[in-house]
């Protein structure tokens, strides 16, 4: 089979996007994912995690889902005064080549309606959903404090 400039041009084209495609829907980094042991009573669990994105563009976050549990939202503690209250956030933007800490106090993922109670070193896992349409699955493990 002879193979012309046109044919060689096509190939390389191809998979050149396919490469671009792969990069484009590349998975953020994660690190130090974990989630904090509930109180005796508590019904609900916070999760927490480093995200890093090292890609030229932002990854935006529209969605979380937990196989713990029927709800997972993504929150952002606020405090004004003396008090602190929780507030929802539809999205998380990760900035180019860039880091964003989940952490107490902050940033999190608040586990709500568990499916049943999380018991310490128990492994869960939680499905991130970008803008893009792509997905992306994390192992967590429930700790009684960051370690």
């Amino acid at each position: 089979m002879k193979f012309s400039f046109n044919n060689w041009r096509a190939l390389l084209l191809g998979i050149a996007a396919c490469c671009c495609a792969a990069e484009m829907q590349a998975d953020v980094r994660v690190d130090n994912a974990w989630i904090k042991l509930a109180p005796p009573g508590a019904a609900v669990n916070a999760a927490y995690m480093q995200l890093s994105n090292q890609q030229l563009y932002a990854q935006t976050i529209v969605g979380v889902n937990a196989d713990c549990c029927a709800m997972a939202m993504l929150h952002q503690m606020q405090i004004e005064g003396d008090k602190a209250s929780m507030v929802h956030l539809d999205e998380l933007v990760i900035p180019p080549q860039s880091s964003v800490q989940l952490a107490p106090g902050g940033l999190h993922i608040m586990l709500m309606q568990p499916r049943e109670k999380l018991a310490l070193d128990r492994k869960v896992r939680l499905s991130l959903k970008y803008s893009d349409g792509h997905s992306q699955t994390i192992e967590f493990v429930v700790k009684k404090d960051e370690q």
